[in-house]
């Protein structure tokens, strides 16, 4: 006896017999199930054992991926290192502390410091200098100076007191060597 056809139901003669995803089909009767256009063996494509043409084919759909222990790892570091979690717990940091509001002393004195640095930083690069001579940086100046020279005193100890007076020759370097007295 012969077979039946998959798609109408019919007998299959072996004449006109396609076997096929485990079944038989007339060659007219082997066509998408969507767009009903006729296959041939090297243009069919099977799901679910029923032909498709190329463009109706279902594509399968990605499954969701279980939340093992190692997975919930490989998130957490991915997280971590995006900087997402650390740039939370920054500003959460940040929120500790309070703002210190800035004196007009101390805006002067970040002035003054921000223009002595700019002055050294290019004096050392050989760069010509360019600082204003204002009265605040000549005091600045010379408080540094002064500064300096406490530090060096502390360190060498007190000056001499200064007589005001040159010092005496040496007894063997007279007045009257070389000089004519006459």
């Amino acid at each position: 006896m012969n077979p039946k056809c998959a798609r109408c139901n019919k007998a299959v003669y072996p004449v006109e017999k396609l076997n096929c995803l485990d079944k038989a089909w007339h060659k007219p009767c082997f066509n998408c199930n969507v767009c009903h256009i006729t296959l041939t063996m090297k243009t069919y494509k099977g799901y679910n054992k029923e032909p498709y043409c190329n463009a109706h084919y279902p594509t399968t759909k990605h499954t969701a991926v279980a939340d093992t222990p190692e997975n919930a790892r490989i998130k957490q570091n991915s997280t971590l290192q995006s900087g997402v979690a650390y740039s939370a717990s920054h500003k959460q940091d940040l929120e500790k502390f309070t703002a210190v509001a800035d004196t007009p002393e101390g805006v002067r004195l970040a002035k003054q410091s921000q223009a002595q640095s700019t002055a050294a930083y290019k004096q050392e690069m050989g760069a010509p200098t360019q600082v204003a001579d204002t009265p605040e940086l000549r005091t600045a100046s010379s408080n540094s100076a002064l500064q300096s020279q406490a530090q060096y005193q502390q360190e060498t100890g007190p000056p001499a007191q200064d007589t005001g007076y040159a010092a005496e020759p040496a007894a063997d370097q007279g007045y009257d060597q070389g000089y004519d007295q006459g």
